[in-house]
């Protein structure tokens, strides 16, 4: 229940109209004691007793149609108060009445405008910002909480522009490396398809490209949680990586060697035991080219090997001559034969 429904039920409370007309000791300890009990009701009462003290009692009782009047007003803003039920009179006391009356409506509408501005704030669709690398780009993203994101080719991150209060959430397809601000009240979440990455503060990269069939979260400090579809969720601590199979459904926790899985961050191509396909996508996406097999083409034994800020060309000559391939460069394309 909001504040401005805990205002109304007060002013039309039968025993707290009382309490404001005539309080007593044994009234004054009820309400101090209930407030007590409801400390979040405090402004509440405090605003009603306002409104409640600037009307005119007839006979015992409030009368219903002028808190009803008065309270609407209020709340759709209408600047000319409400009649008040005070004779007209010489005395400058009256004056001073209807200045107080006056003040305390402005209070109340300033405060129910103040009230409707927080819940249209609260109401305000998130601002999302998005980021995409095309083949053979890289890209450095700085968050506001913090947060440092290198942004590997071929991939994209969507982020809000603003985090609210209660987490960080950002969506990646593709290849990024997160450096997460630490704050233990705003959690870091990243939503790769159907794989939820979760962190306080930590280090770690995110492999979910949404043609490969395996997607691979690995962490180079701190503690990572990591929730699979159907499986109960896996905390990852330094060097170590869950890995997806989408296909089988399946995920594997491993030790991972993070110098490989964090070159490319630094402008390295490292390939470890690779096969021709896991070559072929890495190519493809750092350098922006697509590759095309002749069919009598087989390639079956695997590499190992780095490549630091070197050409396509070059990177080809290496690989060729340890897997026995030619090949010719096209524009784009990439022809092995």
């Amino acid at each position: 229940m909001n504040k401005e429904k805990h205002v109304d039920q007060l002013i039309e409370h039968p025993q707290f109209q009382q309490w404001v007309k005539n309080p007593d000791s044994q009234s004054d300890k009820y309400w101090e004691e209930w407030m007590g009990d409801n400390p979040e009701r405090v402004e509440a009462v405090d605003l009603a007793k306002k409104v409640l003290l600037s009307i005119s009692f007839k006979e015992e009782n409030m009368v219903e149609r002028e808190v009803d009047v008065l309270w609407n007003k209020i709340k759709v803003g209408v600047q000319e108060p409400y009649p008040v039920h005070v004779k007209t009179s010489s005395n400058p006391l009256w004056w001073k009445y209807a200045a107080a009356i006056t003040a305390i409506l402005v209070c109340a509408f300033a405060y129910l405008v103040f009230i409707q501005n927080e819940k249209e704030e609260n109401k305000t669709a998130v601002v999302y910002l998005e980021k995409t690398n095309q083949l053979g780009q890289k890209a450095t993203i700085f968050l506001g909480d913090g947060t440092v994101i290198k942004l590997n080719s071929g991939s994209t991150l969507k982020y809000p522009k603003v985090f609210n209060n209660d987490e960080r959430v950002v969506y990646l397809e593709g290849e990024a490396f997160f450096e997460v601000a630490k704050n233990p009240k705003k959690p870091f979440t990243v939503i790769s398809g159907k794989i939820r990455t979760k962190v306080l503060g930590t280090s770690f990269n995110v492999r979910a490209y949404p043609e490969d069939n395996k997607v691979q979260v690995a962490v180079l400090s701190g503690k990572v949680g990591v929730k699979v579809p159907s499986k109960e969720s896996l905390v990852l601590l330094p060097n170590e990586s869950a890995i997806y199979n989408k296909s089988e459904s399946e995920v594997k926790h491993a030790k991972v060697d993070m110098e490989k899985e964090l070159a490319w961050k630094d402008n390295i191509i490292y390939f470890k035991n690779a096969d021709f396909e896991e070559i072929r996508n890495v190519l493809e996406r750092w350098y922006g080219v697509n590759f095309l097999l002749k069919k009598d083409v087989k390639i079956e034994y695997d590499f190992t090997g780095k490549f630091e800020n070197r050409s396509l060309e070059s990177v080809l000559e290496g690989i060729s001559f340890s897997l026995d391939f030619q090949f010719e460069i096209d524009k784009d394309t990439v022809v092995i034969f």
